[in-house]
């Protein structure tokens, strides 16, 4: 259950909560990333690592981290399995009034916490998103189409140069290895839904757009800031077929999720729509893989795996 309790008397500050699991190579340089913030001044800054089980050598990682970390770092266990249960459980253990979330595999700006106040002070933000660009440890396999790999990319959170008060129809476009919420605000709207997102390896998603698009209908003010911007460090894992396949089922089984809380139910007429268009897509692959490149033959492919998960997928 998520804690509820009104945050006044909540010092000037700021909880960065990294949730982990069994990635304790990329969280050792997350966390050197971030020991070269810049603070604005008067604001105070912990690191909350919540640690989902983790069976490697994260806590040695972040026993090592803390004496050369200029923040206090806290390691919290979250028994629980998923990444929604760590996301509630960093709103609860936060002693600041904003919470700050960045995934395991990023590199963060050093201005990043300059640009988050800029747009709480300035926009009165009560969640702030940034850029998010690749960084891919291993080349792109050729074959991949632009959209495949966009797939992988977070390309919807890169919007220019500018701070842009994001629309109401734009408030789902959270990503989720890279923002900020009021403390207040999160509890408000009831925290994140823990069916949806990361659980161990599984690869259901959904908790960051679900939770940004509720900020959106309580009428919360979401605010990019071009200042706080990450790199996702793209393993070569991420670049193999076998993820791709399951990360785009799991986009189609995490999408129609999504729809029922949306009030867009998966109707006969619309399922019917959509078995029209596998045999479409059915049509389109089998012509790509005798007449087109290997690419965009396995783009087709992907894009099948999606609605057969929109449409049969469990979750």
């Amino acid at each position: 259950m998520l804690d509820t309790h009104s945050s006044s008397g909540l010092g000037t500050g700021v909880t960065i909560a990294i949730p982990t699991y069994n990635r304790s190579r990329l969280l050792a340089s997350t966390l050197e990333s971030l020991f070269s913030l810049q603070v604005p001044c008067g604001l105070s800054v912990e690191i909350v690592v919540i640690d989902n089980n983790c069976t490697d050598d994260t806590a040695a990682v972040i026993q090592g981290a803390a004496p050369r970390s200029p923040f206090p770092i806290r390691h919290i266990v979250e028994a629980r399995q998923g990444l929604c249960y760590c996301r509630n459980r960093a709103i609860e253990e936060a002693r600041y009034e904003h919470v700050v979330y960045f995934d395991d595999d990023v590199n963060v700006a050093p201005e990043w916490l300059l640009g988050y106040m800029d747009a709480v002070e300035n926009y009165q933000a009560d969640c702030v998103v940034g850029p998010v660009f690749p960084n891919f440890e291993t080349a792109i396999p050729s074959l991949f189409t632009p959209r495949v790999v966009d797939s992988l990319t977070s390309y919807y959170s890169r919007k220019g140069d500018n701070v842009l008060l994001l629309p109401q129809e734009s408030a789902s476009e959270v990503p989720g290895c890279n923002f900020g919420v009021r403390k207040s605000v999160a509890a408000q709207i009831g925290g994140f839904r823990c069916e949806l997102d990361r659980v161990g390896k599984e690869l259901l998603a959904g908790g960051d757009t679900e939770f940004g698009w509720r900020l959106g209908k309580y009428g919360k003010r979401i605010v990019y800031h071009p200042k706080c911007r990450i790199e996702h460090i793209l393993t070569s894992e991420k670049l193999s077929k076998q993820y791709l396949r399951k990360r785009w089922y799991g986009g189609g089984v995490t999408r129609r999720l999504l729809h029922q809380y949306y009030g867009r139910p998966l109707t006969f007429r619309r399922r019917i729509r959509y078995t029209v268009g596998i045999l479409r897509l059915c049509v389109g692959w089998l012509w790509a893989r005798i007449s087109k490149p290997e690419g965009i033959a396995f783009e087709k492919e992907l894009q099948l795996r999606d609605v057969f998960g929109y449409l049969w997928g469990r979750y």
